[in-house]
């Protein structure tokens, strides 16, 4: 049974998909809103959407806080512990700014993955 949620995630990547059809580039709010919508079908239908939203990620020219928080959500959700901590260290590298959702995320993969170490690090990193 579908959501409403599930609905509007839905509505989201078909409008999504008409803005590129019609070549209409995705701006700094775009990108940012619409991976969550990715994910939460991917999680519903357990498929590679993720990868999708991986491409679109990849695709934007410049990224906020936003985007890299939606992404490292999407790879938490799937539990892909390893794609988490690499995209978190691309932020680092980046000099993105970090902010209590990208650690909450990250701590979260930490915690499903089982990786107590690195969780411990990245708590004290958030001090």
């Amino acid at each position: 049974m579908r959501t409403t949620k599930t609905w509007k995630d839905l509505e989201a990547m078909e409008l999504f998909r008409e803005m590129q059809a019609l070549g209409i580039e995705p701006n700094p709010v775009t990108i940012p809103c619409i991976l969550p919508a990715f994910a939460n079908v991917a999680a519903l239908m357990h498929c590679g959407k993720v990868r999708d939203a991986r491409m679109v990620f990849d695709a934007m020219q410049s990224r906020i806080v936003v985007s890299w928080n939606a992404m490292i959500r999407v790879y938490a959700m799937h539990g892909e512990a390893a794609n988490v901590m690499q995209l978190f260290q691309s932020m680092l590298i980046c000099k993105q700014k970090l902010d209590i959702v990208t650690f909450t995320c990250v701590l979260a993969a930490c915690s499903q993955a089982g990786l107590t170490e690195d969780g411990c690090r990245y708590f004290s990193e958030m001090q």
